[in-house]
C-alpha cells in the first residue's frame, strides 16, 4: 500500500501529496515573454482555471460603479499581474440564450436577426473588457469562449468570420489599445479559422483544453 509520505533516498518523509511551495518570486514578464514569442527568465506555466469564490469577489458592478478589481490591487505582491477573463463571451452567450439548435436554424432562416443578437450580446462584451483594461492590476485579458467540436467549428467558418470573429477583433484591439495582450480560450478543432485568429484578429495567444 502506498501512502502521500514516501520513504527514499534523498526524500525520507517528504509528503508527495502537499502542494509545492513557491520559492521563486512572481513575475508576470514571463509570460508576456511567452506570448512575445520571447525566452522567458525562467520555465513559464500557464493555466486557465475557473475560481468560483474569486468570482464572487469580483462580480462586475453596476455600470459607473467603482470596480471590484480596485479591491485586488493592494493584495496583489510585486510582480503578479490578474489576468480577466470574460463571463463565456459572445458564441457561448448566445447559444445558452437562444440554444445550439435553435441557432443553427436561425442562420438560415433569419440572418439578420441572428446578427442583432450577436450585436447585442458582442457590444456588451466589449464594453466589460473596456472597464476591465482601465485598471493597473490587469495585466492581460482572455476571451474564453469554446467554437469548436472535435472534429470542425460549431458554426461554419463563414459563420463564425460573420457573427462572431467581429467581436473577439475588438476585444484584442481594446486590450491592444490599453498596452496588454489578449489570449483566447476556446476548446475544440478551429484549424478553420487559425489563421483569422492569428491574422485577423491578432490574438497573441491561444490555451485550449
Amino acid at each position: 500500500m502506498t501512502t502521500t509520505t514516501e520513504r527514499s533516498e534523498g526524500g525520507a518523509g517528504k509528503d508527495w501529496g502537499a502542494a509545492p511551495k513557491c520559492t521563486a518570486e512572481p513575475d508576470f514578464e514571463n509570460l508576456l515573454a511567452v506570448l512575445r514569442c520571447d525566452r522567458p527568465a525562467r520555465p513559464t506555466l500557464f493555466e486557465f482555471f475557473l475560481n468560483e469564490r474569486l468570482h464572487a469577489k469580483l462580480a462586475p458592478p453596476p455600470e459607473n460603479a467603482p470596480s471590484n478589481l480596485d479591491r485586488l490591487e493592494p493584495e496583489t505582491r510585486k510582480g503578479m499581474k490578474l489576468i480577466v477573463n470574460g463571463p463565456n463571451v459572445v458564441l457561448e452567450n448566445v447559444i445558452r440564450l437562444i440554444g445550439f439548435e435553435n441557432l443553427c436554424l436561425m442562420t438560415a432562416d433569419d440572418e439578420s436577426l441572428v446578427s442583432d443578437m450577436f450585436e447585442q450580446v458582442g457590444s456588451r462584451i466589449v464594453r466589460y473588457y473596456v472597464r476591465c483594461l482601465q485598471h493597473g492590476v490587469v495585466g492581460a485579458v482572455i476571451g474564453n469562449d469554446d467554437w469548436g467540436f472535435r472534429s470542425q467549428t460549431m458554426l461554419s467558418p463563414d459563420d463564425m468570420r460573420k457573427f462572431v470573429c467581429p467581436w473577439h477583433r475588438q476585444i484584442v484591439a481594446a486590450a491592444h489599445a490599453a498596452g496588454r495582450p489578449a489570449i483566447l480560450h476556446s476548446c475544440g478543432n478551429l484549424d478553420e479559422v487559425l489563421t483569422d485568429i492569428i491574422v485577423d484578429m491578432q490574438y497573441d495567444g491561444e490555451q485550449c483544453a
